[in-house]
């Protein structure tokens, strides 16, 4: 039997890998690039948040003013650690527990189940420890300055005691999604369970993004505080350093011993009863045949795209955890704008705050579409492309921005129709519609700019995003949003005024549309590549 000891490190460094699949990466792609970018995008968050404690003076406050301020930031850093740790479990989802492939692979190696057992275990908690290190590395010692009693001489045990809350608030999230997880493996039918696995993986990403924005702020009375776990761990954060909130700081602690020891069971009764399971019986039970017709939508090109697309976002499960991901975010910014009292009394009469929400969701659906996009279902995919291309490239690239429009405008549309007819007046709503469209064609032509990849068929290029630059174009389209929405507002029953936007609209769309298809010229891409440094004439095969 070989050394326990070097196969879990080989099977530590594996599982710790296999958190990305490589089977979807272009050949040239380095996942080291970007892993490390994420890293790197978390320590800057980590480090905005730090200079925001570096800025922050209280010798200007009323002392309940900021007791307040230094609780509401004590707060942030923690539940923003909660998201982040219950969106990393639920992106790592299907790697927390043993794959077909695991099993088949080291089925018939000497390796014991407590060796795999342990190195996945060990892979997943390093990379949750990393991550939540990465997100507090800068933010947490610094805003500690703040938090210390006594001076210099409690800066250790503020530091000490901030560390463990968002630590233990990270977790519990992990904790509590492995035990759902768990527990829903041991309950149903494995076939079963990997088609319901796909909505509690959906629902649980909705929750921790709602949870988020939806939280009471911490001037809310406990009570209602009380019923989210963030202000349980901040309780604990302040039971550590030295504030009585002892009664919400011992539910948090017995909330997270409790989930852990069903997460830990759940785990190996995983590992003891699944295994044979995964290799005796089919991952998915033959589906029922039923009504599966679709339309056409054009020529037979773009056809072929769009059924694809739609057939891609139905069967698969990590596109619809993606695309989830920002509709959760679109649809917690909707219900935050519009829970305010004014709105929640009348919301027929709250025009800029419905206008602002349904473009939020509007934007989500687009640019969350087009994120997944670009993930390749399987690379084979491709090939059904490359050999039957038989038109020329620019009926391919034509044909690519058809899905962006059936799948991320029209159901966005379409439900804002039914909504908005049933509470404004039918001229209001028409007028809204039209704007709507417009708004929808001309944030799917901009984010199609550049885009020569029929969906989910071309490799990915790891670290080639430039995530910095995607979060500031984020913060200037939601501040765009918001001048829109109340420009739209001030011209809704206004004929003239919405005549001449809906003019301005539709010359804005054709000169974005008109820009697209100038540039319909050149190949579609099935492999993302670096730009060679050196460029070759291509003339050494001549003899």
């Amino acid at each position: 039997m070989p050394d326990e000891r070097i196969q879990f490190r080989v099977l530590y460094r594996q599982f710790l890998a296999s958190l990305i699949d490589f089977e979807l990466l272009s050949a040239q792609g380095d996942v080291t690039k970007l892993l490390g970018q994420f890293a790197a995008m978390l320590a800057a968050f980590s480090g905005m948040m730090g200079f925001g404690a570096l800025l922050f003076d209280t010798r200007h406050m009323f002392p309940r003013v900021a007791t307040e301020a230094l609780t509401g930031a004590a707060h942030f850093l923690i539940s923003t650690t909660m998201l982040v740790a219950g969106v990393f479990a639920v992106l790592s989802w299907d790697a927390a527990f043993p794959e077909r492939r695991d099993v088949l692979v080291l089925g018939p190696l000497p390796v014991r189940a407590r060796t795999f057992f342990l190195a996945k275990a060990a892979a997943i908690g390093a990379a949750l420890a990393v991550l939540v290190a990465s997100l507090n590395v800068f933010s947490a010692p610094l805003w500690s300055l703040h938090f210390a009693h006594g001076g210099w001489l409690g800066l250790p045990r503020a530091v000490g005691s901030i560390l463990m809350a968002v630590f233990a608030a990270g977790a519990f999230v992990f904790a509590l999604t492995l035990a759902v997880q768990g527990v829903a493996a041991q309950i149903l039918p494995r076939p079963v369970f990997l088609r319901v696995s796909a909505l509690l993986q959906i629902a649980a990403l909705c929750t921790f993004i709602g949870a988020y924005f939806l939280e009471p702020p911490v001037s809310a009375p406990e009570s209602k505080a009380a019923i989210f776990p963030s202000y349980w761990f901040l309780a604990m954060f302040q039971a550590l350093n030295g504030d009585a909130h002892f009664a919400l700081a011992q539910r948090a602690w017995m909330g997270l011993v409790s989930l852990a020891l069903v997460a830990a069971v759940a785990y190996v009764l995983a590992y003891v009863r699944t295994l044979k399971k995964i290799v005796e019986q089919p991952d998915l039970a033959p589906a029922v045949h039923g009504f599966r017709w679709l339309p056409r939508f054009g020529n037979s090109i773009d056809t072929a795209v769009t059924r694809f697309a739609v057939r891609t976002i139905a069967r698969s499960r990590q596109h619809r955890v993606v695309l989830a991901f920002y509709l959760g975010i679109g649809f917690a910014m909707m219900v935050l704008f519009l829970r305010a009292p004014a709105q929640q009394k009348n919301l027929a009469g709250a025009g800029m705050a419905l206008v602002f929400a349904n473009l939020v969701m509007l934007i989500a659906c687009v640019v969350g579409m087009r994120v997944v996009f670009t993930m390749p279902l399987a690379l084979k995919a491709n090939w059904i492309f490359r050999v039957t291309e038989s038109r020329a490239p620019g009926e391919y690239l034509a044909a690519i921005r058809r899905p962006l429009f059936v799948l991320g405008v029209a159901p966005v549309w379409m439900v804002s129709a039914c909504v908005f007819f049933s509470i404004w007046p039918w001229r209001r709503a028409a007028e809204h519609l039209m704007i709507l469209a417009l708004a929808g064609a001309i944030a799917a032509y901009v984010c199609l700019y550049g885009f020569r990849k029929i969906p989910f068929t071309c490799s990915l290029l790891p670290g080639k995003s430039r995530i910095h630059i995607a979060y500031i174009g984020a913060m200037g389209t939601f501040l765009g949003i918001g001048e829109a929405a109340r420009m739209e507002n001030d011209l809704l029953d206004r004929p003239a005024g919405f005549g001449a936007a809906i003019a301005a609209l539709v010359m804005v769309t054709a000169a974005i549309r008109w820009w697209i298809g100038k540039n319909d010229e050149g190949e579609v891409q099935f492999e993302e590549s670096e730009a060679p440094a050196v460029l070759t004439l291509g003339l050494g095969s001549f003899e």
